[in-house]
């Protein structure tokens, strides 16, 4: 069984940490609005920040997170831009953050519940 303890996570801008999951190796936590963050933590043997991924994502004016799933090999992002009215899910490694599959949702707001 894991165990974790309670630390702090600096907001940084002034920005939210709004969507998160984890695997039994990783915590993700990702800010919500434009220009999203999304950071890394390793959870054993300690928790500690592993790395913060933006650059590595090709987002659109206006693109927010919606929801972040992950196992240990790979994440899931439905990404929503209310501007244009669109949803995509993309699924990425986790080493590199490199694109695998994106999917375009289509037009509204759809959420679904997304298992990898």
């Amino acid at each position: 069984m894991i165990s974790l303890e309670l630390c702090p996570i600096n907001i940084i801008n002034n920005y939210r940490w709004e969507r998160g999951t984890s695997s039994n190796k990783t915590l993700f936590i990702s800010t919500f609005g434009e220009n999203p963050i999304i950071v890394e933590y390793n959870l054993l043997p300690s928790v500690h920040l592993n790395k913060r991924w933006q650059s590595a994502i090709n987002f659109q004016e206006n693109d927010i997170i919606n929801d972040i799933k992950s196992n240990d090999n790979y994440i899931g992002l439905i990404i929503e831009n209310d501007t244009i009215n669109q949803t995509y899910f993309q699924i990425r490694l986790i080493k590199s953050f490199q694109l695998i599959y994106s999917v375009d949702l289509g037009k509204g707001w759809a959420y679904i519940d997304v298992r990898i």
